[in-house]
């Protein structure tokens, strides 16, 4: 899955970049990136609405979340276990 996200949102940046380095059934990864990137940004408003302004907010949100290096092993777990899932299903 590439994205190509704009640079100047480091929510979709980062999220499209954990989604990018994940290797599983398309729906289920589309789904956990949402959920990520939704997660991002709802600690993006609560930090707005501390008075932080937007950008420092979200480049905030991102910092905490950790990097992708980070990120990714525990979301890939997930995914190999719905690849199994699907896997099964079809045998």
């Amino acid at each position: 899955m590439s994205t190509c996200q704009p640079s100047g949102d480091p929510v979709a940046a980062h999220a499209g970049a954990l989604g990018d380095v994940l290797v599983g059934p398309a729906a289920d990864r589309e789904r956990m990136v949402a959920e990520f990137r939704d997660g991002l940004a709802d600690a993006t408003d609560a930090y707005v609405l501390e008075g932080l302004p937007r950008a420092e907010a979200a480049r905030r949100a991102v910092r905490e979340a950790g990097t992708v290096a980070q990120l990714a092993p525990h979301f890939q777990r997930e995914l190999t276990v719905a690849q199994a899932r699907h896997t099964a299903r079809a045998a």
